[in-house]
């Protein structure tokens, strides 16, 4: 019992503007009569109190009603929870046969999902003002609605020599290298030259957001002198597909917990897979939450041979057919968490600052819809990241640097989730666009065509799950790949009419960026296949010297500038931002193939789940390990040549390089072996922790797991398996042999208590492959036995 109610307390608010904390005791008692009367074919206990009725006793001819004008009680009497178990209006030998929403056990990875959520909402996600903190870090408050910090101005003076000597370089490069005088030896080193320059030059293509890096200021609803009253209407959307229930509730009753005004909040759950089980938990939701906000749920007709263009189809229904008319859009994957000041933190930012000379209403000067601000995109957080995030799934300089480098240009891209759009300009652009398979990117392209403001603010508002496995990783990143390259094939952005100069630059580089990858790639296959074949191929430079200095230069101010951009970040995130590109190499050129060969790919949901697959995930790490493989035996050489050089043995092999390529060639490979890091050790730490949870798997037999950690779930009380950690703390209250027990003989609370030890062995083996909960009458009884505990 004492594991049953640490375990409710987890659920509790996690903090006290969510709303006030219930009595344990109570909420104990009434999770467990749920318990029971919902695994007797009867409906739930959340249903009958919501509709004012109790039902009937399975062995009573008399109603609801009559039942309880019998006693002289109220049908929301509190009383009915202080009888003992024999007495809560049903009996439990016989069960009637009702018709219900079919309970499930939810699997392995929805429960974790669900843990580390519940968790996550315990602790509310602290609130960093970026501007201000540059503000007393020195920085310029000269524009009214940003803070330019004092990095920004050294990276602007850093610009003007760091391009003069990266262009000497190239120069320096092209005609200072060794010349064979064979046509192909002579091509082959060009190409590498070349595609050297290129890796310099994209470089220089981030710094149109460096220049322009500032952070928006907050702007709250007492500066703008607005009252609940003028607050806006919002939608909230949350499209699914065919992701899990649970996972789905838990952002729906987030949404519940959301710190506005009811009257002006409406909650669309926009269900793509047209599911029943999605559906019915809807309404049972909204039932427990009757009230608080209005809650719909949309389920489009897709025409066979029609597109429907996936997300952004589903969205667009409703926007444009289902009756939305909020005039604000805040859009949710199905797994993200919204923060409960998310609503009134956005909304502020669509209106005008109020002037001192006009606005006047009732002796206050009030602020004004703003009709020309197109979106808000707000960072994204992720609470199943452990500390070392190989991956860079955080994406910490994107969210922290880069965007706000596109906010200072005044075209923020959207970034699918965590957004706010304004229903004015959506609707003036037609809705999402379509087209491309990140419709978010593309929307947020058309808005700025059109002239309105996209704008960015550093606090994140939204938490979810990023995927855990280098599989479902690197399908999202090819996702995204592909779509930036259907953007271009569409529309090319540098001649997109509407556009600023800033904007054309920033969406064209961020569209064809991947392209980046070729010349990387071509620089390593010229640079390992010429040292392994023992090639005369002069790619190298004429003095290595000279090289250090002015490459080394270069490059160095290029890191400082980096660094300097990432200011706010630690090692780690700026580290894994230099990794990015090379982390998903192999996918890039995938898309490259797939996105201008016009090979059509469809939507696919990211698959969430923490299942460990080493095959697929082999398959995704195998291009890095072929690398390390690849220049490991050419370092090798190349190392025993410099040694042979020296005089320490005789080479007996013939080689045409020289020792001041071995030299570069050397230098290059340690900067590549530490970008391509993240994918091979992804592989050796999943497999490891696979290894572990099977092991704990087989020590965590049914006879070391109490009764209690097989309750039964119920459409509005979904419970995640206890903790491994509460496993060994807790233990049965009864233990008795199961063939001692006869369950169907059980009709008091000692008899339920004794057969939860038989149910312990069968609960768990005895479901079915669909999730379908079969669950015995062991847990039950433990279920019984603890609420008779209480009387």
């Amino acid at each position: 019992m004492t594991q049953v109610a640490a375990w409710l307390n987890d659920r509790s608010p996690r903090m006290p503007g969510r709303g006030a904390a219930f009595d344990m005791h109570d909420e104990l008692k009434r999770c467990l009569v749920d318990m029971i009367h919902d695994s007797h074919g009867t409906r739930g206990f959340d249903d009958w109190v919501a509709n004012g009725e109790i039902p009937r006793s399975p062995g009573s001819e008399a109603s609801s009603a009559e039942v309880l004008q019998a006693e002289g009680r109220d049908a929301f009497d509190a009383d009915r929870l202080n009888k003992p178990v024999n007495e809560v209006f049903f009996t439990l030998t016989s069960p009637i046969p009702v018709r219900r929403m079919q309970s499930r056990q939810p699997s392995a990875y929805v429960s974790a999902h669900l843990q580390r959520a519940r968790s996550a909402m315990q602790e509310q996600i602290p609130i960093v003002d970026a501007a201000a903190e540059e503000v007393a870090a020195w920085g310029s408050t000269e524009d009214e609605d940003f803070v330019t910090p004092w990095y920004t101005y050294v990276m602007r003076v850093l610009m003007l020599p760091l391009g003069a000597l990266i262009f000497f370089f190239i120069y320096w490069r092209m005609y200072n290298y060794p010349r064979s005088g064979v046509w192909w030896q002579d091509a082959c080193a060009w190409t590498f030259i070349v595609s050297e320059a290129a890796c310099f030059l994209f470089g220089m293509t981030h710094w149109v957001w460096m220049w322009n890096l500032k952070f928006r200021k907050r702007i709250t609803q007492a500066q703008l002198g607005l009252t609940d009253e003028d607050l806006p209407t919002i939608d909230f959307m949350i499209p699914c597909y065919s992701e899990p229930t649970e996972i789905v509730e838990m952002t729906l009753k987030a949404c519940y917990d959301m710190d506005y005004p009811a009257n002006k909040i409406t909650i669309w759950v926009c269900d793509d897979g047209k599911s029943d089980d999605m559906k019915e938990m809807v309404e049972l939701t909204s039932q427990a939450y009757r009230g608080k906000m209005t809650t719909r749920y949309v389920a489009r007709i897709k025409t066979p041979g029609v597109p429907h263009h996936a997300k952004a189809g589903n969205l667009n229904n409703i926007i444009l057919n289902e009756g939305s008319n909020g005039q604000l859009i805040i859009i949710l994957d199905c797994d993200m968490l919204p923060e409960p000041c998310m609503a009134r933190t956005v909304a502020p930012f669509f209106f005008t600052k109020p002037r001192r000379d006009i606005n006047i209403e009732g002796g206050r000067r009030r602020a004004e819809f703003d009709n020309t601000v197109g979106l808000l995109q707000t960072p994204q957080a992720f609470y199943n990241l452990d500390s070392k995030d190989l991956l860079g799934q955080s994406y910490a300089f994107f969210y922290e640097c880069q965007l706000s480098g596109w906010d200072g240009a005044g075209c923020t891209p959207c970034c699918g989730t965590g957004v706010t759009f304004n229903r004015h300009a959506l609707e003036k652009v037609g809705g999402f666009s379509v087209g491309s398979i990140t419709e978010d990117f593309k929307t947020s392209l058309n808005l700025c065509a059109h002239g309105y403001t996209c704008k960015y603010f550093l606090q994140r508002m939204t938490r979810g799950v990023s995927p855990k496995e280098l599989n479902a990783f690197m399908v999202q990143r090819l996702r995204w790949a592909v779509g930036a390259i259907q953007i271009v094939r569409a529309g090319n952005p540098l001649f997109t009419k509407g556009l600023h100069l800033r904007a054309r630059w920033l969406y064209f580089w961020s569209t064809v960026g991947i392209v980046y990858i070729i010349p990387v790639c071509a620089m390593g296959l010229i640079m390992y296949s010429t040292i392994l074949a023992g090639a005369a191929i002069s790619f190298g430079p004429t003095s290595f010297t000279q090289y250090l200095y002015i490459g080394g230069t270069s490059v160095g101010l290029m890191m400082v500038m980096q660094y300097l951009a990432g200011w706010r970040l630690c090692w780690r995130d700026y580290l894994r931002a230099l990794q990015d590109n090379f982390t998903v190499f192999m996918t890039l050129i995938r898309a490259i193939l797939i996105g201008f060969c016009g090979v059509e790919m469809g939507f696919a949901v990211t698959s969430k789940d923490v299942s460990f697959d080493l095959k697929a995930n082999l398959y995704h790490a195998a291009p890095h390990m072929f690398v390390y493989l690849l220049s490991g035996c050419a370092m090798a050489k190349a190392v025993l040549e410099i040694i042979a050089d020296q005089g320490v043995f005789k080479q007996f092999w013939t080689s045409g390089f020289k020792p001041d390529l071995l030299y570069f060639s050397i230098l290059w490979t340690i900067f590549l072996w530490v970008m391509i890091s993240g994918p091979p050790r992804m592989v050796i730490y999943g497999w490891r922790r696979a290894r572990r949870e099977a092991r704990s798997a087989v020590k965590c037999t049914n006879s070391n797991v109490p009764a209690l950690q097989e309750l039964p779930t119920t459409p509005m009380n979904t419970f995640p398996p206890l903790s491994p950690e509460l496993w060994a703390k807790a233990a049965p209250s009864a233990t008795v042999a199961a063939e001692d027990y006869d369950s169907e003989a059980a009709t008091t609370a000692d008899a339920w208590a004794l057969g939860s030890a038989a149910g312990q062995k069968e609960v768990r083996t005895d479901s079915s492959s669909d999730g379908s909960d079969r669950s015995n009458l062991g847990g039950i009884g433990a279920a019984a036995a603890a609420l008779a505990a209480f009387h």
